[in-house]
């Protein structure tokens, strides 16, 4: 496994980093989806506010394990999603391969490749 040591200054840049999160009461996006998770598995989710089916856009900019909180947190496998791998602006976290989504978190999927039309030139 590799380890990544920071330096003293990289720590302290990032203490001060998160220190300003803190203060602010604030979280990060990447939180998100942990905070999600824990809150679901440890006093779940009124069903109140369960989504029976979810729409994800832009789905190549979330993490596998976004996907999975969701799907384990408003116990459904109704989801449509829909997400273009080339247009990832989230290249740290976002996906690089549906075969993951598809084989561990939506085993039973129903997964369908869209493309775009090439247009047919008029016939006179």
């Amino acid at each position: 496994m590799h380890s990544t040591t920071l330096s003293d200054q990289e720590c302290r840049v990032l203490n001060k980093y998160c220190q300003r999160i803190f203060d602010r009461d604030a979280y990060e996006l990447e939180d998100l989806a942990p905070l999600f998770y824990m809150k679901a598995n440890l006093e779940n989710i009124d069903e109140k506010y369960k989504m029976r089916s979810i729409f994800i856009d832009e789905a190549q900019d979330y993490s596998y394990f976004q996907f999975a909180a969701l799907k384990d947190g408003f116990e459904t496998n109704l989801f449509t999603i829909v997400g273009d791998l080339a247009q990832g602006i989230h290249s740290y976290g976002g996906l690089n391969s549906w075969a993951p989504v598809l084989k561990e978190i939506f085993p039973n999927a129903n997964y369908q490749v869209l493309q775009k039309a090439t247009e047919q030139p008029l016939k006179s």
